[in-house]
């Protein structure tokens, strides 16, 4: 009897990023969140087309990029040991190992 590898059918949905309104569901509720809490709390309405305005540049993100904030979270964690610009003057930097480790930047 030959090996067959066993095949398990995985819903599309269960790979995607959760969205809502087509922006990645933390960002959404962190942009209406604040919104809401800056609109109620200075009691302008001023805060509303900013929010809307938001919302529409993190779904231009999200459609280039579905884990782009994912992305931008792991630069955040490496800002300290990752600088894309080398120059002259620097010396060689001690990242860790797996990350150009020796080389300028």
């Amino acid at each position: 009897m030959a090996y067959q590898p066993r095949e398990t059918a995985v819903h599309k949905s269960l790979l995607e990023v959760k969205k809502i309104g087509g922006v990645e569901s933390k960002m959404a509720i962190l942009n209406g969140t604040i919104a809401a809490a800056l609109t109620m709390g200075m009691e302008t309405l001023y805060m509303i087309p900013i929010a809307v305005f938001m919302h529409m540049f993190l779904r231009w993100m999200t459609r280039k990029d579905d884990q782009i904030i994912k992305i931008y979270g792991q630069y955040k964690v490496f800002a300290d040991i990752y600088d894309p610009w080398p120059r002259r003057k620097m010396r060689t930097n001690s990242r860790p190992k797996g990350f150009s480790k020796g080389m300028l930047c």
